[in-house]
């Protein structure tokens, strides 16, 4: 049986001096930059170039103690992997979705050559007609049927449970012009669909695997949220800086 215990100190603002005061604040932004700067590092791969390893140049960079370093160091490594992670998951997730959408272009394909063949039909028909010439063999594109009565021409259309008699050109411009207009929008759209999710997949497997300190919805608030730049920048500098966890003996220095 493993037995584990924690324990934490817990501070409160309002009984410490001024001074005790400025000294966390200072230290809240300096180990967060020193984070931010470590993910830096890690993320476009400088580390190789470092002339000591990422621990003592973080150290010294920042002019700080090993626990804030750890801190720092350790949480852009945490940071980087589990954005690695998640990218991966986004790459299969939007490869799953250019799939799907590739298939729904195809059928909407399909779709609309069907369409098009029964529109040259009665293009083909009503050409002879008006050139007063003998009608083309009428065709049957399931579930429509062409047929004449009393020198006039219908298109019966077959359902499960019930039928439906067109005449010729209603046939055409209530259903079979409209249909292939819709069709052939909606193919667009799915198009456009999936070249964008193409450039982003493209941006997923070659850019860098980056993150937002400070939140992400928090960032974008700039633009909806805030109408005084001022006041965003204030809150976005301290959800940037607002917590750090140290853990470690109190003899390492």
């Amino acid at each position: 049986m493993r037995i584990e215990t924690n324990s934490s100190t817990r501070i409160y603002k309002n009984k410490l001096s001024f001074e005790n005061l400025n000294n966390l604040s200072n230290i809240l932004y300096v180990v967060n930059e020193a984070k931010i700067k470590a993910y830096s590092i890690l993320v476009y791969n400088h580390e190789k170039s470092l002339s000591q390893s990422i621990h003592l140049t973080i150290k010294n960079m920042f002019n700080l103690n090993t626990y804030y370093t750890n801190y720092a160091v350790c949480e852009a490594k945490w940071n980087k992997s589990s954005n690695v992670e998640l990218n991966k998951m986004y790459i299969d997730d939007l490869k799953q979705n250019i799939n799907h959408r590739e298939k729904s272009a195809k059928d909407l394909i399909n779709k609309i050559k069907f369409w098009s063949k029964i529109h040259t039909h009665i293009i083909d028909i009503s050409k002879a007609i008006k050139n007063s010439k003998s009608l083309p063999k009428f065709k049957y594109y399931r579930p429509y049927y062409f047929y004449m009565s009393d020198d006039k021409i219908f298109v019966e259309a077959n359902y499960k449970n019930k039928s439906i008699i067109y005449n010729i050109y209603d046939f055409e411009h209530a259903l079979v012009v409209k249909k292939i207009s819709r069709l052939t929008n909606k193919l667009n759209m799915i198009k456009r669909g999936i070249s964008y999710q193409k450039q982003k997949l493209a941006r997923l497997n070659t850019s860098a695997v980056k993150s937002c300190f400070g939140t992400k919805k928090l960032f974008k608030a700039q633009h909806t949220l805030y109408k005084d730049h001022f006041a965003w920048k204030e809150d976005f500098y301290k959800a940037r800086h607002k917590t750090i966890e140290l853990q470690g003996l109190n003899t390492v220095t």
